[in-house]
């Protein structure tokens, strides 16, 4: 049986934030939608392994990331 994603949206990525990030590691991706984007929350380890096992950088803050 196929397992249905759905996508958080942005009430929940906000409230939800440390689930969300719990159930990256534990179930694998999660999906969130806001306003018609689309972006995946991946645990490190996931990143790694899609990314050629680099390490994870912490990437400086982004213009307009309060406004998420």
């Amino acid at each position: 049986m196929e397992t249905v994603r759905v996508a958080w949206n942005l009430a929940q990525a906000k409230e939800y934030l440390a689930e969300i990030v719990e159930r990256a590691h534990s179930e694998g991706p999660q999906h969130l939608a806001i306003e018609g984007r689309e972006a995946v929350i991946l645990s490190a380890e996931e990143y790694r392994r899609l990314n050629g096992a680099g390490s994870v950088e912490q990437a400086p803050a982004t213009e307009g990331a309060s406004d998420i």
